[in-house]
């Protein structure tokens, strides 16, 4: 569905871009395209919103596309795909057509399906304020950030409660409040939310802001973990290689990091690669795979994987160079 026509806070990509005000009329759709369902989100049931950023030119085309909230099992993908085929009456200023930056929700849902469309709006608009964030370095909420995630968290979206309680930690775009900040945050982890428990896990783990309890620390870390939390799986790696305040487990280190190199995070990659090569009794199928791991990371721009892929790899066969990159293809899911 089109959401209408939004002003985003962001600045607008290029200095001819407008954003709806007085004296802009906006773009008209006048052909839709219906994005199509990813096999891969028919099997999961899949249902939500992708919301996109688009500029619509002149001519009345859409370009610049950009993903603010996901929604994955290739459902993005099927979103920017569709809304690229969108034609519309370009917008005005002064009479003349001009560029004007908007955004646009598309709607996945199943027939027969529930479909909580209130709690989709709650997630788009978190994802929105975070990718916005996330575009600036050092960006700080605004005053009106911040009302929407008070607001969000209300509405109990541990997401928002976790966000706010960063920024009260910190002291970002509100008072600074340790206290208030690890509330919020504690709300978030009693709702399984992974980075939440992830926070707090590690805040126990090491004693900072939290009295030290390394045991229930490691407890919350391993729940946050399960749920998905990257750094979690990355953490407790760490600790089963480094052996702090465990015994030294190899095998379960692997086991963390494989389950976030496979989601695709390029440090988990990197360290799996290594175990997998420097593992002192290590099977070929072991060392293909680890220089596997390595290329992966490497192609997500991670530096520290450059040399040690290159390394390997100049000691492959034709043959295993071949196994390899089939390999590759396999290890990292794809949504």
């Amino acid at each position: 569905m089109l959401a209408g026509f939004a002003s985003p806070a962001q600045q607008a990509p290029d200095a001819d871009v407008v954003r709806i005000g007085p004296g802009i009329t906006p773009p008209k759709l006048t052909h839709k395209q219906e994005p199509a369902y990813s096999p891969s989100a028919l099997d999961a049931g899949v249902q939500g919103l992708v919301l996109l950023q688009i500029v619509v030119n002149e001519q009345g085309l859409p370009q610049d596309i950009t993903l603010l909230s996901p929604l994955g099992f290739g459902l993005d993908e099927r979103a920017i795909e569709a809304v690229s085929m969108w034609r519309f009456k370009p917008g005005r200023k002064q009479d003349k057509p001009v560029k004007i930056l908007a955004t646009v929700e598309i709607s996945f849902r199943l027939s027969g399906r529930d479909f909580d469309e209130k709690a989709e709006q709650r997630r788009t608009r978190f994802n929105a304020i975070v990718w916005r964030l996330s575009k600036t370095a050092n960006a700080k909420p605004t005053e009106q950030d911040v009302t929407a995630m008070q607001d969000l968290a209300i509405h109990k979206y541990p997401a928002a409660s976790y966000a706010l309680g960063l920024w009260q930690i910190k002291g970002d775009g509100v008072p600074k409040d340790a206290a208030a900040g690890l509330n919020n945050i504690q709300k978030a982890a009693d709702e399984n939310y992974g980075p939440a428990m992830y926070f707090i896990g590690k805040a126990q783990w090491s004693g900072d802001l939290m009295p030290k309890d390394p045991v229930k620390g490691l407890s919350l870390i391993r729940d946050a973990a399960v749920l998905g939390s990257r750094e979690a799986q990355f953490m407790l790696g760490r600790i089963y290689e480094d052996g702090k305040d465990v015994e030294v487990d190899l095998a379960r280190s692997k086991r963390y990091f494989r389950l976030c190199a496979a989601s695709g995070a390029p440090e988990c990659q990197f360290k799996l690669g290594q175990l997998l090569i420097g593992s002192p009794q290590r099977k070929e199928s072991d060392w293909l795979q680890g220089i596997a791991w390595l290329e992966l990371a490497q192609g997500h721009d991670f530096d520290p994987a450059r040399k040690a892929a290159a390394t390997e790899e100049a000691k492959l066969t034709p043959e295993q160079s071949q196994w390899v990159a089939r390999l590759r293809g396999q290890l990292e899911r794809k949504e």
